[in-house]
């Protein structure tokens, strides 16, 4: 059952990313003062913001920016994590030493502080926001690969195969790594939850994204000024999208984890 919920949460993220504008049919941009904080009604199903912009195709419209912040800060995060864990899992000795203790580094780097460093250093934009994000991410894809690595190193098909004349290199590359992909793949699912989660903290922060850009954290900050006057659905709707975006990926990931354990059928 989590596993079909999963799933079917993940497909409606993916579609509202796709054609998120077609499904409303809403200018997500476009202001009305004069309609401005409806509570949600036929004509608005999730009422409307302070400038009368239509909160469900806000809400909708930010699934693109949250999704695609998440998918290149993981992606970063896979192909650097994977890279050092690796050669630390196969080579061991000090290759080893630093990636684990780049892991700890990395791991009691705070997302925030970092975040605000580089935002003083480049300037706010989604290029801090991917950056952040996917520094955090590094050691999760790090610790995975060189943990699976080291493990497959001490097989009995690694030494027939260097027997039989294959170099160290072509070993990893060729026939390790592909056998740990999966691995990466699952890991990666679970982390996109945990990346649209940071990408929308950012910007509730401020540093990031910047209005009028619809964004799940922008919307959420936005309408925080307005929840003590009663006007609840400019904080709900995008928390609650936040929030069973981060459990879908969840889900997913731990159904794909479980179904790689099992192997084929």
């Amino acid at each position: 059952m989590a596993e079909r919920v999963g799933f079917a949460l993940v497909g409606l993220v993916l579609i509202s990313a796709v054609a998120g504008p077609l499904l409303t049919g809403a200018d997500p941009f476009a202001t009305e003062v004069a309609a401005a904080l409806l509570p949600p009604g036929a004509e608005h199903p999730f009422g409307t913001d302070h400038l009368g912009r239509d909160m469900l195709a806000r809400v909708v419209g930010a699934a693109r920016l949250d999704f695609g912040l998440a998918v290149a800060a993981v992606a970063l995060a896979a192909g650097l994590g994977a890279s050092v864990g690796a050669v630390a899992g196969w080579f061991g000795g000090w290759a080893d030493r630093l990636a684990g203790w780049a892991v700890d580094l990395l791991l009691a780097l705070p997302i925030y502080l970092l975040a605000m460093v580089l935002a003083v250093g480049i300037g706010n934009g989604l290029l801090v926001v991917v950056l952040a994000t996917s520094v955090v991410n590094v050691p999760f894809f790090l610790r995975l690969v060189r943990t699976e690595v080291a493990r497959q190193r001490r097989s009995p098909w690694v030494d027939a195969a260097r027997m039989g004349g294959a170099a160290d290199r072509t070993i990893l590359f060729k026939m390790v790594v592909p056998r740990v992909l999966p691995l990466v793949a699952v890991q990666g699912t679970t982390n996109l939850g945990w990346a649209m989660l940071n990408a929308a903290g950012l910007s509730f922060i401020g540093v990031g994204v910047r209005p009028p850009t619809p964004e799940w954290g922008i919307l959420i900050a936005e309408g925080a000024r307005y929840l003590a006057s009663g006007h609840w659905w400019l904080v709900v709707f995008p928390g609650l999208a936040l929030a069973l975006s981060v459990l879908a990926f969840h889900l997913t990931g731990d159904a794909l984890r479980d179904r790689l354990a099992r192997g084929p059928a």
